[in-house]
C-alpha cells in the first residue's frame, strides 16, 4: 500500500523545472553569444546611424555650397575641372547608398540581423575608400576652380595634400571607433585586410597617378598609422568582450543564487509572497481577505502509529512525509494553497492569493471553494484506497482571514483569525473519514455537492454549532451537459470520483470499500 503512495512522490515538478533550466551548459553558452551579438549589433547600429546621418548632412551642405558657387560662375568652372561628371556621379551614388543605410540601420535597431548590419559596415569601409577616390578624380581641383572663379587668393594644387590628410584622419577615427561598430573580435580582422589590401594599393595608385614621388612614402606612412590605430582598436575590442563575459558571468551567478533562493522559499510560502519579501526583507507582509476557506486535516490514529514505530522514529517521519507530499500534489492539482503542517496536521486554504481574490470578485467564492472540496474529497479517497490504516479527520470553514509572514529567521506564512480557529474546531469535533463544516461554508457550496442533515456540535468558546458532513459529489453522465465541477477535472476523471468517502469501518472491512477506481491517475494527469 505504501509503495502505491510513494509512486506519487517520486518527482517534484518545481525541482525538475528548476534543474532543467541549468542542465545544458552548451545551450547556455550559445545563448550568451547570441545575446551579446544582438546587443553589440543594436549598439553598433546606433553609432553607425549617427555617423551616417552626420556625414550625409555634412556632405550635403558642402556639395550644396559648391553647386551654388558653380552656378554663380555660369558654367565656366567645369572647364577647369577634369573628370567633373565622374565626381558628381560618385557623389550621387554615395548619398543614395547612405540613405539606404539609414533605413537599414533603423530596421536593425528594431530587429537586429547580422547580415543586414554587416552590409552597412562593409559599405562604410568602401565609403572611406571613396573619399580617397575623390583625390584621384581631382575633387581638389574643383575647389581650386571655384576659388579662382570667386576671385579668392592664389590656390596651389599641392593643397590636395590637405584632402589626403583629412581622409587619413577620417579613416583613423573610423578604425578607433570600430570596436563599437564591429560585433565580434573575430570580425575585427577585416580591418587589417582593408588597410593592406585596399588602402595601401589605392594610396600607391593615387601617388603614381598624381605624379608626386613623395606620396609613395606618404602612402606607406598612412598605412602604418592606420595599422597602429587598428592594433589599439583590436585590443580595445578584446577588452570589451572580456568585460562583457565577466559581467554576464556575474549576472548569471547572481541570477542562479536568486533562483535557488526563490526555489527554496517556494517550499516555505506562496509564490506571490516571495518577491515582496526579497525586495524588502524588513517590511511586514500582511493582507486582509474578506472571504477565504481553510481546511484542516489530521491523522486521527497518529498516536497508534507513533507507538507502533516507537523504536524506529525515522519510519514515523517517512510515513508523515509520504502522505503530506501526496497531499501537496493533490492541492497543486486542484490549485489549492498548502499553508503549513503542524505535527500530524495539514492546513490548506483557498481565497488567500491575488489570483483567487481577483477571480472571486468576478465569480464569487463558490467556484473557489469547489476546488478545496474536490481536493479534500480526493485526499479522503486516496487515503481509503492506500492499503494502510489511514484515518483522517477534516474540518472546513469560510470567513475573513488575515494572512502574512511571521519571523525574519525561518519565516513562515501564517493565517490568523476566527475562521482558522473554527476550522480547527471543526476538524477536532469531526468524524473519521469525513469533512465537517458549518453554515458559513454551506452557504457557498456548489449545487453538485451533497451534504448531510444539519447536526449540532458543542465547540469550545462557541457553544452549540450547526454543522454538516460532506456526503458526496454529484456528477453528470458522459454526453450530458457538463456541470460546473467539470471546470476543475476532465469529464473522464470525474467518473473516478466515489459517491461517498470511505470511513473507518470501510478501511477495516475491505468488502465495504467503495468499488471505484482510485483518484491517483486523475491527479497524476493534472500534474
Amino acid at each position: 500500500g505504501g509503495s502505491r503512495v510513494r509512486a506519487w512522490t517520486n518527482s517534484d515538478p518545481i525541482d525538475t523545472a528548476w534543474r532543467g533550466r541549468h542542465a545544458d551548459d552548451a545551450e547556455s553558452s550559445f545563448s550568451f553569444r547570441a545575446e551579446m551579438q544582438e546587443k553589440n549589433i543594436r549598439g553598433g547600429a546606433q553609432v553607425l546611424l549617427f555617423l551616417t546621418v552626420a556625414f550625409t548632412i555634412g556632405q550635403f551642405a558642402r556639395y550644396g555650397s559648391q553647386i551654388l558657387q558653380a552656378l554663380a560662375c555660369e558654367g565656366s568652372v567645369w572647364q577647369d575641372v577634369p573628370r567633373a561628371p565622374q565626381i558628381w556621379t560618385l557623389r550621387a551614388i554615395e548619398h543614395f547608398v547612405n540613405l539606404l543605410c539609414v533605413a537599414a540601420l533603423l530596421r536593425t535597431i528594431r530587429q537586429p540581423r547580422l547580415c543586414c548590419y554587416m552590409l552597412v559596415v562593409i559599405w562604410w569601409y568602401l565609403y572611406l575608400l571613396s573619399l580617397r577616390l575623390h583625390e584621384l578624380l581631382g575633387t581638389c581641383f574643383l575647389g581650386a576652380a571655384l576659388q579662382k572663379c570667386s576671385g579668392s587668393a592664389n590656390w596651389s594644387t599641392n593643397d590636395c595634400k590637405t584632402e589626403d590628410s583629412a581622409s587619413l584622419l577620417t579613416s583613423a577615427a573610423w578604425i578607433i571607433i570600430s570596436p563599437r561598430v564591429v560585433p565580434t573580435a573575430r570580425l575585427m580582422h577585416m580591418t587589417w585586410l582593408w588597410i593592406w589590401l585596399c588602402v595601401l594599393p589605392l594610396q600607391a595608385f593615387i601617388a603614381i597617378e598624381m605624379d608626386h614621388d613623395i606620396q609613395l612614402w606618404d602612402a606607406f606612412r598612412s598605412c602604418v598609422i592606420l595599422t597602429a590605430a587598428g592594433c589599439y582598436a583590436y585590443s580595445k575590442k578584446l577588452y570589451m568582450e572580456k568585460s562583457q563575459r565577466q559581467k554576464v558571468s556575474v549576472d548569471t551567478k547572481r541570477r542562479e543564487v536568486s533562483e535557488r533562493m526563490f526555489h527554496i522559499l517556494g517550499y516555505m510560502m506562496p509564490q506571490h509572497i516571495i518577491v515582496p519579501m526579497l525586495r524588502n526583507p524588513s517590511h511586514s507582509i500582511a493582507e486582509q481577505y474578506e472571504q477565504a476557506s481553510v481546511l484542516f486535516i489530521m491523522f486521527e490514529n497518529f498516536e497508534k502509529i507513533v507507538h507502533r514505530y516507537v523504536d524506529q522514529p525515522e519510519e514515523v517521519l517517512e510515513y508523515l512525509n509520504r502522505y503530506f507530499t501526496l497531499f501537496d500534489h493533490i492541492c497543486r492539482a486542484h490549485d489549492v494553497l498548502k499553508v503549513e503542517t503542524v505535527g500530524e496536521e495539514f492546513v490548506a486554504a483557498v481565497g488567500v492569493t491575488p489570483r483567487d481574490t481577483a477571480f472571486q470578485s468576478m465569480n464569487g467564492h463558490s467556484e473557489i471553494l469547489a476546488r478545496l472540496v474536490l481536493a479534500a474529497w480526493a485526499i479522503l479517497e486516496v487515503a481509503a484506497t492506500s492499503g494502510e490504516q489511514v484515518l483522517l479527520k477534516m474540518g472546513l470553514h469560510t470567513g475573513p482571514i488575515v494572512a502574512g509572514v511571521i519571523g525574519q529567521k525561518l519565516p513562515r506564512f501564517r493565517l490568523f483569525g476566527d475562521t482558522v480557529n473554527t476550522a480547527a474546531r471543526m476538524m477536532q469535533k469531526g468524524e473519521s473519514g469525513f469533512v465537517q463544516f458549518g453554515e458559513a461554508t454551506r452557504a457557498h457550496l456548489p449545487f453538485w455537492v451533497s451534504v448531510s442533515e444539519p447536526r449540532f456540535v458543542e465547540m469550545k468558546g462557541k457553544g452549540l454549532v450547526t454543522t454538516y458532513i460532506l456526503t458526496g459529489i454529484q456528477f453528470q453522465k458522459v454526453g450530458e451537459e457538463r456541470s460546473p465541477r467539470s471546470a476543475f477535472l476532465p469529464r473522464a476523471d470525474a467518473e473516478r470520483l466515489p459517491l461517498r468517502p470511505a470511513t473507518a469501518s470501510s478501511i477495516s472491512d475491505s468488502s465495504k470499500t467503495v468499488p471505484r477506481k482510485s483518484l491517483r491517475p486523475t491527479v497524476a494527469q493534472a500534474l
